[in-house]
């Protein structure tokens, strides 16, 4: 059974039936454009192609991702001769070129690592701020800054 559609010039013309068509994302209707699937053990993102962003990725242990059921339309990289690694435009430079964002990964272990030492040097500095004293450890009354003489109270933030 085919579906008719009439044309401006009354002209009959077949269109595809819902079943075999192709399933359409509508213009305009949010969707996640840099949405990719969890890996086991892993922590994924995406690292944008500024100077300097994916060799600090990768210094810091993150590997690009080369799945090519990851390959779609939205990928920039289709043509032959190109990497495998999974990309997504992310945005344009200051000449309106585009700027591409690549699908990195790491191990789950050394992100928590990662995170631990950012919440050390954040409980330190915070520390400090209770304390009075700023990041080269010089208490605030040597500089003209003012401390309450209840001290210096920062409500405790729930981490989970």
């Amino acid at each position: 059974m085919s579906i008719l559609e009439k044309s401006d010039k009354n002209e009959k013309k077949e269109l595809t039936p819902m079943k075999e068509r192709k399933k359409r994302i509508p213009l305009g209707i949010p969707r996640k454009k840099l949405d990719f699937p969890v890996r086991e053990g892993y922590v994924r993102r995406i690292i944008n192609d500024v100077p300097g962003r994916l060799e600090n990725a990768q210094n810091a242990g993150y590997e690009f991702v080369t799945d090519p059921s990851l390959k779609g339309s939205g990928d920039v990289k289709m043509a032959e001769g190109q990497d495998s690694r999974v990309t997504r435009v992310v945005g344009s430079s200051g000449d309106n070129k585009p700027v591409l964002g690549y699908l990195m990964e790491i191990p789950e272990e050394w992100y928590n690592e990662d995170q631990e030492e950012k919440m050390n040097k954040i409980d330190k500095m915070e520390d400090g701020m209770r304390q009075g004293i700023d990041d080269q450890g010089h208490p605030g009354d040597k500089e003209g800054r003012y401390i309450p003489s209840t001290g210096i109270s920062i409500p405790s933030m729930k981490r989970g």
